[in-house]
């Protein structure tokens, strides 16, 4: 049984910990409170036991977060118990048991046994998220993750594109939509979300995409957290087969939450010496933050300029097999973008179209439909 911990360190966390670890059928970990988010994302325990801080709003806050990061996960908070009303506000948001700290051991040990005794519960279906990166201005980014989505949609029916490029926002634009809701929307309502709410906020297109826009008013950006995101991801993939997310800049700790748990991440650069240092940067990224580099694949955008490097030597320089090219054609580019209507609808038969519907098809051969 995994058991994840919670905690901010102190006496508590050690006793709950060294309880735990005695028994040596549990795989326990020790994670700091605000650092929990992104495991949860990536692997689902079976048990979250939470402690309690000095801020009940926000211990509040962290319950909700992680009961919708882990649906499935068996849920525990150890505190004081002399707070009755906190208590049943904690009650009320779905936790399994509130364990008081003076009585933990034999309280915990019977949260366990309950837990160990209950029916496996039925794993949450997850889609799959896929982040694109820009790794240099001018490869056509935004352009290749918006008719990926769409290329995606006609294989599933139904897709989610969000745009976490939170400055420019320019998904809606190039889908001629003028969204009522956005990305803060989300984040500010994150604690009443339900699944009518969650709906909302998305756009749906003709093409069978469903947008998630950038904020609207560059003010409300501070909205946007790593915890939120994470939360949106994982209710996302319980209602969507694909994900694409445009993570903009990839060192933002929001876009950074989303590539850390994606199962594949596009990188988009140019054929220039600029476009390789920055892949070389973005794959030290990687690396700094524990995020498996075989889940990167390299596309070349506006592929067949002038004076740019060989193919070749960008693979070479990057030390992987570029997954495929897309070509330049400003002509059909700009008249999607000038028009709102994304490149694989106006021109399907176009040299743009036919490589985007090559890339969705070598990262996710096995989901294309005969």
């Amino acid at each position: 049984m995994r058991i994840l911990v919670a905690c901010n360190g102190g006496s508590l966390a050690a006793k709950v910990e060294s309880g735990l670890r005695s028994n040596g059928e549990f795989d326990v970990s020790l994670l700091k409170r605000e650092s929990v988010a992104r495991s949860l994302a990536i692997n689902q325990p079976s048990v979250i036991l939470l402690t309690v801080g000095l801020d009940q709003s926000r211990d509040l806050q962290l319950i909700r977060e992680f009961g919708l990061l882990a649906p499935n996960s068996a849920f525990g908070v150890i505190g004081p118990a002399t707070d009755p009303k906190f208590i049943l506000h904690v009650l009320k948001e779905g936790v399994g048991r509130y364990i008081d700290e003076t009585e933990f051991q034999s309280e915990l040990a019977e949260f366990i046994e309950e837990v160990g005794r209950s029916p496996t519960s039925h794993p949450v279906s997850t889609g799959r998220l896929v982040a694109v990166c820009g790794l240099s201005g001018g490869a056509g980014t935004t352009t290749i993750v918006l008719n990926c989505a769409v290329e995606s949609a006609r294989l599933h029916k139904r897709v989610a594109l969000i745009d976490l490029d939170l400055r420019k926002g320019d998904l809606g634009p190039m889908l001629n939509i003028a969204p009522d809701h956005s990305i803060s929307d989300f984040c500010r309502n994150l604690s009443r979300m339900d699944d009518v709410m969650f709906q909302q906020c998305f756009v749906p297109h003709s093409s069978g995409v469903h947008l998630l826009a950038a904020p609207i008013d560059d003010r409300e950006i501070s909205e946007v957290t790593p915890e939120r995101i994470l939360c949106l991801v994982m209710l996302a993939r319980q209602r969507f087969p694909e994900i694409w997310v445009d993570v903009g800049d990839y060192y933002q700790p929001e876009s950074a939450a989303v590539i850390a748990v994606a199962e594949q991440i596009l990188c988009v650069l140019r054929q220039d010496f600029t476009s390789l240092k920055h892949a070389v940067g973005f794959m030290g990224f990687l690396s700094q933050h524990q995020i498996q580099s075989d889940r990167v694949s390299f596309v070349i955008g506006k592929y067949g300029q002038s004076k740019t490097l060989s193919l070749k030597d960008m693979e070479s320089a990057l030390g992987s097999k570029v997954l495929t090219t897309i070509p330049e054609d400003a002509a059909s580019a700009n008249e999607a973008t000038n028009t709102g209507n994304p490149v694989l609808l106006g021109r399907p038969h176009s040299a743009i179209s036919k490589a985007i519907r090559l890339v969705t098809d070598k990262l996710t051969p096995a989901t294309r439909q005969a």
